[in-house]
């Protein structure tokens, strides 16, 4: 009679217990499933938005790919596509400014020249490690 008593306070412990590595073990695998599937997802994103030719989308999305993703595990075909995009961007950014803005042009087509050079470096340079 005392085994029983003893077994059912000690099963809601367990019950409880058993719950919470149920809820971390799923909370892990979501998080597994997430990351990978952003990793064959993501890029499909990308070549879909450089067809659209929505190159603020591609530029977005290929930051966000090379923060999450090692330089070992990306995609070698996206990097043209981005500098495609980052070049007509950049066409497009100098075509919509005012005409007030003139004066300023040659200080945004500095920087974005400096921007330009800093992805393209950052391209070579993960091709370079892989």
């Amino acid at each position: 009679m005392s085994e029983t008593s003893e077994t059912s306070i000690t099963t809601p412990a367990r019950r409880t217990s058993l719950i919470i590595i149920v809820a971390v073990i799923c909370v892990l695998a979501l998080i597994v499933l997430g990351y990978l599937g952003g990793y064959f997802i993501l890029p499909g994103s990308i070549q879909s938005a450089y067809q659209d030719k929505n190159c603020g989308s591609v530029l977005s999305r290929y930051g966000l790919y090379t923060r999450v993703y090692p330089v070992f595990m990306q995609d070698k075909t996206l990097e043209s596509h981005v500098m495609n995009a980052q070049s007509t961007h950049w066409l497009v950014q100098k075509k919509k400014m005012a005409p007030g803005e003139l004066l300023f042009m040659p200080i945004k087509s500095i920087w974005m020249a400096i921007q330009m050079v800093f992805l393209r470096l950052r391209l070579k340079s993960t091709a370079q490690q892989r």
